[in-house]
């Protein structure tokens, strides 16, 4: 994924406002194990970021690395991402 700075379209590039990507993730039940934690890496946040899983707001760190504990909100099956 390119920055939006480096995109030769002037109302990517210089454009100012809120914008979402969606993503379904699916999970099988093995990848939940017992005592185990699950993490989103969202890789690096350039801005301001605020990720939901399955509806549900996550705090995201203001400093590296931006990862961030899903283990109570993912689930054995699709899995919301915005």
């Amino acid at each position: 994924m390119a920055s939006w700075s480096d995109n030769t379209d002037a109302g990517v590039k210089y454009f100012s406002g809120t914008a979402s990507y969606t993503k379904t993730i699916p999970a099988s039940a093995d990848l939940f194990l017992k005592n185990e934690k699950l993490w989103l890496n969202p890789g690096d946040v350039k801005n301001l970021a605020e990720i939901f899983v399955n509806g549900k707001s996550l705090r995201i760190p203001g400093t590296k690395p931006f990862r961030v504990n899903i283990t109570s909100t993912f689930k054995a099956s699709d899995n919301k991402l915005k």
